[in-house]
């Protein structure tokens, strides 16, 4: 397991009982298929979807770890959470 897989399934975990446990599931499945950088755009295309409250420190998390994964969080699925973005 990668340091990737490890960071993304952490920060799935804390949309436990945000997200019903089989859409959160299955977007973390392909962190076991070597496929960390997928889990994590679907993850956020999945609390985009389902309007999942995301707070501050939860996006500013999504935005490193996207840009560490060579993902542009101004690019779908990312910008897509931003509104559902609640401020602390």
């Amino acid at each position: 397991m990668t340091v990737y897989d490890k960071i993304v399934l952490t920060f799935g975990r804390k949309f436990e009982g945000r997200l019903l446990p089989e859409i959160l599931e299955g977007a973390m499945n392909y962190v076991g298929h070597g496929e960390a950088r997928l889990a994590f755009e679907i993850l956020c295309d999945h609390i985009a979807e389902h309007d999942v409250v995301i707070t501050l420190a939860e996006y500013n998390e999504a935005i490193i770890l996207a840009e560490e994964m060579g993902s542009n969080f101004e690019e779908l699925p990312f910008v897509y959470i931003r509104k559902n973005l609640v401020v602390d």
